[in-house]
C-alpha cells in the first residue's frame, strides 16, 4: 500500500516537475516574444514603421553594410569618383558597377574609371558610354591611371599602368599601345573621401534602409536569428502549448 501511494504522488508531481523546467528554459523567449507583439500591435501609435535604423551593426547583420572603405580620386568641378563594393559613385550617386576602383580621370569631356580588370567611359552626367574589359585591355591586372603631359597642343591621353606594363589608349579611343618610356605620366592618386559623402554613399547603398518595424517583427518571429531563431520560436510556441497542457492537468488532478 505504501509502495503504490508514493507512486502515485510520484505520479502526481512528475508533470508538474516537467511544468516547471520548460518553462524556466524558455522563459527567455516567452517574454521577448509577448514584448515584440505588443510593440507589433500599436507599430502604428508607435511609429515603428517610419523610424528608420541608423546603426551600423544592424545594416551588418542583414548584410547590407557594404564591406570595406570607400576609395576616392577628384574630379573637376568639385567631383568626385568613389568605388565602395564594387559600385562605382559619382558623389553619392551610383552609376553602375566596378570591381576594385583604381583611377578615374576626365579625359576631354569624358569620364573614364578603372577598376582591376575594367575600364568604364562615362558622359559628363555620369551616363555609362561604353565598359571595356577582358580582351578589350591589355594584360594584366590595373594598378593605377594617369594622363600623358599635353604639351606643344598634343591632346592628352589616357595611360594605365597595369601589371604587365604602362599602355595608352589611341586617339581614336580603338585600341592600347605600349608606352614609350619617355613619355611623362602624371598619375592620378586616390584623395580621402569626406565622412559627409561617405555617409551619403552608405546610405544610397542600403537603399530604403531598415525600420524600426522590420527588426521588430524579425526579433517576434526569430528571423533576426536565422534558421536558429526561427527554430527557438516554433519550439517555445510548443512549449506555450504544453504548459497550458499540463497546468490544466495539474488543477483537475488537485480538484480529485
Amino acid at each position: 500500500m505504501r509502495n503504490t501511494t508514493f507512486k502515485d504522488s510520484r505520479g502526481r508531481r512528475a508533470p508538474m516537475a516537467w511544468h516547471r523546467r520548460v518553462g524556466l528554459a524558455f522563459a527567455g523567449v516567452f517574454v521577448a516574444v509577448a514584448l515584440t507583439g505588443l510593440a507589433l500591435n500599436h507599430s502604428v501609435r508607435l511609429g515603428l514603421q517610419e523610424r528608420v535604423l541608423e546603426a551600423d551593426w544592424v545594416y551588418r547583420w542583414y548584410g547590407m553594410q557594404p564591406a570595406g572603405e570607400p576609395v576616392g580620386f577628384e574630379l573637376a568641378d568639385g567631383k568626385r569618383a568613389v568605388g565602395l563594393a564594387g559600385t562605382l559613385y559619382l558623389n553619392e550617386r551610383a552609376v553602375g558597377s566596378l570591381h576594385e576602383l583604381r583611377g578615374a580621370v576626365l579625359l576631354g569631356e569624358t569620364w573614364v574609371a578603372a577598376g582591376a580588370r575594367e575600364v568604364v567611359l562615362l558622359s559628363a552626367d555620369g551616363e555609362v558610354i561604353e565598359r571595356l574589359g577582358g580582351a578589350s585591355l591589355p594584360p594584366g591586372e590595373v594598378l593605377a591611371v594617369g594622363l600623358t603631359q599635353a604639351t606643344d597642343g598634343a591632346v592628352a591621353q589616357l595611360v594605365l599602368t597595369l601589371s604587365s606594363g604602362r599602355y595608352v589608349f589611341d586617339r581614336q579611343l580603338v585600341g592600347w599601345t605600349a608606352l614609350d618610356p619617355q613619355v611623362q605620366v602624371a598619375t592620378v592618386a586616390p584623395v580621402a573621401v569626406p565622412e559627409s559623402l561617405r555617409t551619403s554613399i552608405v546610405r544610397a547603398y542600403r537603399g530604403d534602409g531598415l525600420t524600426v518595424y522590420r527588426l521588430v517583427l524579425d526579433l517576434h518571429s526569430g528571423r533576426f536569428f536565422g534558421a536558429l531563431g526561427i527554430g527557438l520560436v516554433d519550439l517555445s510556441a510548443l512549449a506555450m502549448g504544453f504548459l497550458t497542457l499540463t497546468g490544466v492537468y495539474y488543477v483537475y488532478r488537485r480538484r480529485g
